[in-house]
Parts: structure tokens; C-alpha cells; sequence
């Protein structure tokens, strides 16, 4: 007739225990009995058919419920909440329940159905607030998820208001820079132009030459300079004149560029045409 085995741990008590009752001592244990439908209720069988309820597992004692974190809808975003939990708490850092005495397979038997019938218990006494949590939580997420969807949305409006004034620029720079060439451009850009070349840098370098003569246009970030202290009256004057007519200028001490053999006071122009920097030694 089939056996039950029934498999329990000791501890170093229940270990002295057992040699002192003619056991052996070990501290995994194996007990036989029969097979009972209250075994079979508590026990598992395996794909041999052999009946087995294994104690020496993580075994949870008690049960507490995790409360979980709330929501936080913060300037840099939106951080969802954690739900509520109902937590299993177990004995020691293993969580292995061991026995300070030898066990009988009755006393097993019995130990485990009241372990679970304590579970089942808490359980039921922990739901009512488990249930007033998780309904908080989904008052939380439900919030969270509404704010997260108003940045989404903001954000993919942002997106697109940049992309349509990026797009409305390059189509003004464009026109600007057609109606440019065929008012002021030379007649090598005019030609190369209107055949579908681009042209962009001989069309800024004519520019610059007509609207800022005697200025070198930085189109290899080639020039390096810092903040001058106290400029020239000379370079103030040049200043002024470049500022009034609407260019971003400054003097700077100019300390890298090409052919430059020491560093010297310069005028740097800024954003010429939204993108360039112009520079003339002093």
C-alpha cells in the first residue's frame, strides 16, 4: 500500500532531541504514514504517484499587507503608484520553519492544517483593508494616468508648434534667401542657383561681404575667444554701429583662428542669419 512521506526540518535542539529518542539526528527528517484524505488534502503527489508533504520549504507564518506607495505628480513628471500587497511573513532570513523537537507524522499533520487554516484566517481579516487600499490606489492611478496623459498630449503639442515654427524659418530663410540672390547675389551664385544647386555657403559668404564688409564668416567653428575686460574705444565704436543695425555683436579676445599668431582684440557677430558667427581682428 502507498506510503505518505512527510519531510520536516530540526534545529540544533531538535537535533540533540532525536539522538537522545535513538534518532539520527539529521537535520532533514522523513517520516512514513498512511495515506489519509487528510494527507492528501495538505500533500502533493508527484508524477511517480508518490504522496509527499514537504515542511522544509519557505513556509509563510503570518500574512501583513505592504501598503504600497502613493502617486507623485511632480514638475519633471509623473511617478505611478505601487499597489497594496498582501505579504507573506516568514520565519528567519530562509524562511525554512525548523522544529525544535522531533515530530510525530500526526503532529505534522496537524501543525500544517492549522498553519494554513491561520492563513486563510488572517487573510480574510486583513481583505476588508486590503480593499479600502486598492481602491485608494486606483483613485491614485486613475489621477496619475489623467495627469500623465495631459504632459503626453502637451508635450506632442509643444512638438508639433516646434515643428511647424522649424518649418515656417526654413521656409522664410528660403524665400529670404532666393529673394537675396536674385537682388544682390553675383552672377556665378545667380547662375548656380537657379539651376537647383544650394549654394549656402557662397550665398552666406556674399552676404556677409555686402551687409558686414571686412568680417570672416566661422563656418568650421575655426575661431576660439573670451569676454574682453576693458575694450577699445575702437572696437566700442565698430560695436555700436554693428548693434544699431540690428546685429548681435560684442568685442572678444580672440585667442585661436586661423593664421592668428597671438591672441588680440576682435568683433564677434552672433547668429548672423540665425546661425553663423562673423569675426574681424581689430
Amino acid at each position: 500500500m502507498t506510503k505518505a512521506k512527510i519531510y520536516y526540518l530540526l534545529n540544533e535542539e531538535g537535533r540533540k532531541a532525536s539522538i537522545l529518542a535513538g534518532g539520527n539526528g539529521k537535520e532533514e527528517q522523513v517520516l512514513e504514514c498512511e495515506v489519509t484524505p487528510e494527507v492528501l488534502e495538505l500533500a502533493k503527489v508527484n508524477s511517480n504517484g508518490e504522496v509527499i508533504l514537504d515542511l522544509t520549504g519557505k513556509l509563510p507564518l503570518d500574512l501583513e499587507i505592504k501598503p504600497g506607495k502613493s502617486g507623485q505628480i511632480t514638475p519633471y513628471g509623473v511617478i505611478m503608484p505601487e499597489p497594496p500587497q498582501i505579504k507573506e511573513v516568514y520565519q528567519g532570513w530562509s524562511g525554512t520553519y525548523y522544529f525544535s523537537a522531533p515530530q510525530s507524522p500526526g503532529d505534522l499533520i496537524a501543525w500544517e492544517k492549522a498553519r494554513r487554516e491561520k492563513l486563510a484566517a488572517r487573510r480574510a481579516e486583513l481583505q476588508p483593508e486590503y480593499d479600502r487600499l486598492m481602491a485608494k490606489h486606483e483613485a491614485d492611478m486613475a489621477l496619475c494616468l489623467a495627469e500623465k496623459e495631459k504632459r503626453v498630449a502637451e508635450e506632442a503639442a509643444r512638438k508639433k508648434e516646434a515643428e511647424e515654427k522649424a518649418a515656417a524659418e526654413k521656409k522664410a530663410a528660403a524665400e529670404e534667401k532666393a529673394a537675396w540672390i536674385q537682388a544682390h547675389g553675383s552672377d556665378f551664385l545667380k547662375r548656380a542657383f537657379a539651376l537647383g544647386y544650394d549654394c549656402q555657403r557662397q550665398y552666406v559668404t556674399e552676404r556677409a561681404e555686402m551687409e558686414a564688409p571686412g568680417y570672416q564668416v566661422d563656418f568650421d567653428d575655426e575661431f576660439s575667444w573670451k569676454s574682453r575686460s576693458c575694450p577699445s574705444e575702437e572696437a566700442l565704436e565698430m560695436v555700436e554701429e554693428l548693434i544699431s543695425k540690428g546685429f548681435q555683436a560684442e568685442v572678444v579676445w580672440l585667442t585661436e583662428a586661423p593664421g592668428l599668431d597671438e591672441p588680440c582684440e576682435a568683433i564677434a557677430v552672433r547668429n548672423f542669419l540665425g546661425k553663423y558667427d562673423l569675426v574681424r581682428l581689430v
